[in-house]
């Protein structure tokens, strides 16, 4: 009895682990993970959803890395380490609407050998409980939609000075502005302070 409690126990926080790496192409797509049987009618994609099993099936997940290409120095992925929690009785259907965006990077030198061409993206999810959907149309099971965007982002990394030649015309420039600041300021009080001294001894006109 205390070994079937103990499996029980297991099985009850038991799951999978999911690694992969594909090749799509740089069209609109997605990528689902649905449970049940597939099946093929007439060329269909379908899944047999059918039974008690499928219907209870916690669809709790994590996802650990979602990547489009390679990553770069910054790059910020929205879906890493993201964790979905099943709390209602019976599963759902979570989405996930992403929107790939072309990325060039390049390091310091700027040299077209040394860019790198990936992508970066935004994401936005919905979940939606089993029991508030039509069961006709209600298909269980995570979606990653996916589309390209049409604008592309040029990252670079830029050093603030090209040489030291510009380094010190831009260190002159800076201490000249300060120093002529300074003498407006100056000049301001100097006049604003003679001006009280004078109606002080009554000899402001």
């Amino acid at each position: 009895h205390e070994r079937l409690e103990q499996a029980a126990r297991l099985a009850a926080h038991e799951g999978c682990n999911i690694y992969s790496h594909l090749s799509v192409a740089r069209v609109q797509g997605n990528i689902h993970f649905i449970p049940g049987k597939e099946i093929t009618v007439n060329g269909m994609h379908l899944h047999d959803l059918g039974g008690e099993i499928i219907a209870k099936l916690n669809l709790s997940h994590t996802i650990h890395t979602l990547e489009f290409g390679d990553s770069f120095p910054g790059i910020t992925n929205p879906l890493t380490e993201h964790h979905s929690t099943t709390v209602s009785e019976g599963n759902g259907k979570y989405q996930y609407f992403i929107k790939i965006v072309p990325t060039r990077y390049e390091d310091l030198t700027g040299m077209l050998s040394s860019s790198l061409e990936t992508y970066q993206y935004s994401v936005t999810d919905f979940y939606t409980e089993r029991k508030k959907a039509s069961r006709q149309q209600f298909v269980p099971g995570m979606f990653f939609l996916y589309d390209l965007s049409p604008i592309k982002v040029r990252v670079f990394e830029q050093r603030p000075y090209t040489s030291l030649t510009h380094f010190l015309l831009q260190l002159c420039a800076i201490t000249g502005g300060v120093f002529t600041v300074a003498g407006l300021i100056d000049g301001l009080l100097y006049h604003q302070i003679s001006r009280q001294r004078k109606a002080a001894m009554g000899k402001l006109s």
